[in-house]
């Protein structure tokens, strides 16, 4: 089990979970006497209660497993970058404008299509983006990728 709460000098403050302050609520709790002998030991110490923990690790939607997510920093100008920098970056670019045109009118951000078309176009672009510059993959058409993301939204409404 995690720790229930955790005193920090530095910044004068004492961090309680959620399940910790519901138990400090009873006076009869020892998270109640813990929590009044920090008190009076320590007066201008802040009691602040935990909103999360960051994640250890991250699994993707396939179920690989990385220490973060590796797709955190991608960004419309390092998928443009790559893709202008393949031998055949053109026809990509194409499909990637038409779908990004595409996505920006029926969406109010379309970058959620366009990074899950560019992971589907380029599943390795992370582990090894030089095996673009050899191999050809086939190309993603926009417009088969816009119905898929149309279908499976569809799909999701109606679950």
């Amino acid at each position: 089990m995690a720790q229930a709460y955790k005193v920090d000098f530095t910044t004068r403050t004492v961090t309680i979970t959620a399940e910790f302050e519901k138990a400090m609520s009873n006076p009869e709790a020892a998270e109640y006497k813990i929590i009044r002998q920090l008190c009076v030991d320590f007066p201008g110490m802040r009691i602040v209660k935990r909103t999360h923990r960051t994640p250890t690790h991250y699994t993707s939607k396939n179920g690989e497993k990385s220490a973060c997510n590796p797709y955190k920093n991608l960004t419309y100008e390092k998928m443009e970058r790559f893709m202008d920098a393949l031998p055949n970056g053109a026809e990509y670019r194409k499909q990637y404008d038409f779908l990004k045109a595409y996505a920006s009118g029926i969406q109010t951000n379309a970058y959620s299509t366009m990074r899950e078309w560019f992971i589907a176009q380029f599943p390795l672009y992370r582990k090894n983006p030089l095996f673009y510059l050899t191999e050809t993959p086939k190309i993603i058409s926009g417009i088969d990728f816009a119905k898929q993301q149309a279908e499976a939204a569809e799909e999701k409404k109606n679950a």
